[in-house]
């Protein structure tokens, strides 16, 4: 039974590596630094590779819970939530800043995904230390 809910972790988790990579295809559309007197603007500069953070974020974030799953589960519940609490914060701000669109949706659903994942119950087998 404990594993149960930990589908919704894993199901929570390809969601966000799917979205990881498609966001990461993107990263080739963004044009090369412009430099207008010899020097690429700020924004320019640092825009590649905030794209490129945002998908390694995701992908890092997705891989933490599923390989904590299998930890004792004050710990895998603790992480999680993190986990989640990440990836509703870049909701937020992705409504905050671009306003809503299909991604935040998505990583919204995530964040409810980890967090149904990360109260599953405690009564299976292995929780009786069987």
């Amino acid at each position: 039974m404990r594993e149960r809910r930990a589908y919704a972790v894993w199901i929570g988790a390809v969601l966000l590596t799917i979205t990881a990579l498609f966001h990461f295809t993107g990263y080739f559309e963004i044009p090369a630094a412009r430099s207008d007197a010899g020097l690429p603007s700020f924004f320019d500069a640092s825009l590649r590779p905030l794209w490129l953070f945002a998908s390694l974020h995701w992908l890092l974030t997705a891989a933490t819970c599923v390989l904590v799953t299998k930890a004792e589960p004050a710990i895998a519940r603790s992480i999680q939530l993190s986990c989640a609490a990440v990836v509703i914060l870049d909701a937020v701000l992705l409504d905050w800043f671009i306003g809503p669109f299909i991604g935040e949706a998505l990583l919204a659903a995530v964040a409810l995904l980890m967090m149904v994942g990360a109260y599953r119950p405690h009564t299976g087998v292995k929780a009786q230390g069987l």
